[in-house]
């Protein structure tokens, strides 16, 4: 993102900004496949979760997972892979027509 903002210094307008999204998964436990994909990468659960490029976890905790990427660093388009197409419309037109935002999802909301 650094090279991005370096690259536009000077712009009237940012460019978009968008992720290529590696993997998406619909899960009530995003913390244990956070976990196995950071294993498998020397990463940690954390970053796993804070990455724009993979969505674990409820709808809803992806949805704000999004709105964070975008108050973070301006992501506002993704590409997905094939096989996860119709979860990321189904997000896609949630998170635009819902109004999500960055604040964090109160419990019991899914």
């Amino acid at each position: 993102m650094e090279l991005i903002e370096q690259g536009a210094a000077g712009r009237k307008t940012a460019p978009s900004r968008e992720a290529l999204v590696q993997m998406v998964e619909i899960t009530d436990d995003a913390g244990a496949v956070a976990h196995r994909i950071a294993e498998r990468f020397g990463s940690t659960e954390h970053d796993v979760l804070a990455s724009p490029y993979v969505w674990i976890g409820t709808e809803n905790e992806i949805l704000a997972a999004m709105a964070r990427h975008e108050q973070r660093w301006g992501i506002t388009r993704y590409v997905v892979r094939e096989p996860a197409l119709d979860v990321a419309e189904n997000l896609i037109t949630r998170l635009h027509c819902e109004g999500w935002d960055s604040r964090p999802a109160k419990p019991g909301d899914n």
